[in-house]
């Protein structure tokens, strides 16, 4: 075990300083000029040369690449051009409230999904079983920002209930989440009842049930104990995604998370945010990966590490 999470640091590192590389040359590629956002229209050549030079822009790429790593190194995230403060605070302010909002939509997706593809699997081919496997469809195709846009119509514009932005209290948090959740809540759902399907249908399941063990031990202590270590995995996966992933429901509801962030760090070409919130992000999903893969082995005694 010992030796297979050592290996897959060494890999988590290579990843993340290719994943480093990509970054910094996307973004110091696209077209647009920090310099020139910060000097504004009026500013003069002159101008836009000393603000280039001051930030380091006028340097060959690889000279910016390595000062910038060895910055990030030492803990230092460089200065935000837009806010006028540092990014470790910009970080420090919009990350816990992008790991809120995706820990509250993961907690919808299985406390919702995971009973929905039980009852699938247990009423296979009834009205239920269709109804579910069609919501679940519905919700892996409806993109996010369409749905965030008819839960604000609905819920904030007719009805009232809810805000339709903001952040602060469980009514600003509640459509944000559902938008979020929807579409890991059907994946969950259909790959819950398309094991739940087969498990049921196996040798020691029709043996507990033929020692006359009751049906509900037979499902849950049996059966979903089969299969809740995939489940597990995707969950942990997911929960990586939904961190870097919602950009579109943070814009949408104007949520200051990481995701709103990056956004406004590209429009202003922020290159130290953008740099810094994406290797946040990949970091994050990184290491969420690596602890799915070891609690896999865990939850799962059968897995073995080599």
């Amino acid at each position: 075990m010992l030796a297979y999470v050592a290996s897959r640091l060494i890999q988590t590192a290579l990843t993340l300083v290719g994943i480093s590389i990509l970054v910094f040359l996307a973004v110091h590629l696209t077209p647009g000029d920090p310099a020139v956002i910060i000097g504004g229209n009026e500013a003069s050549d002159e101008e836009i040369r000393i603000i280039r030079q001051r930030l380091g822009l006028d340097q060959p790429l690889p000279v910016q690449y390595l000062r910038w790593v060895s910055h990030v190194l030492r803990g230092d995230l460089g200065r935000s051009h837009r806010a006028g403060r540092e990014v470790y605070d910009e970080l420090a302010t919009t990350f816990p409230v992008s790991l809120a909002l995706a820990a509250g939509g993961l907690a919808l997706a299985v406390l919702v999904g995971i009973p929905l593809g039980i009852v699938a699997a247990v009423h296979r081919d009834s009205l239920v079983d269709l109804a579910v496997m069609g919501l679940s469809v519905a919700g892996m195709s409806v993109p996010v920002f369409w749905l965030a846009l008819l839960m604000i119509l609905l819920f904030a514009l007719r009805l009232e209930w809810l805000p339709s932005s903001g952040w602060g209290t469980w009514q600003h948090f509640l459509l944000p989440a559902v938008s979020v959740s929807l579409a890991t809540l059907a994946l969950l759902a259909r790959m819950t009842r398309a094991m739940m399907v087969e498990v049921l249908l196996e040798d020691y399941v029709r043996t507990a049930r033929a020692k006359g063990l009751p049906e509900r031990l037979v499902r849950y202590r049996h059966a979903l104990r089969t299969v809740l270590p995939p489940v597990v995995t995707v969950i942990g996966l997911r929960f990586g995604l939904l961190v870097g992933g919602a950009v579109i429901t943070e814009t949408v509801f104007a949520v200051p998370g990481l995701g709103r962030l990056v956004v406004l760090a590209v429009q202003y070409r922020d290159f130290p945010t953008i740099q810094a919130g994406v290797l946040l992000i990949a970091v994050c999903i990184s290491f969420i990966n690596l602890g799915m893969d070891v609690l896999y082995g865990v939850v799962d005694p059968r897995v073995r590490y080599v």
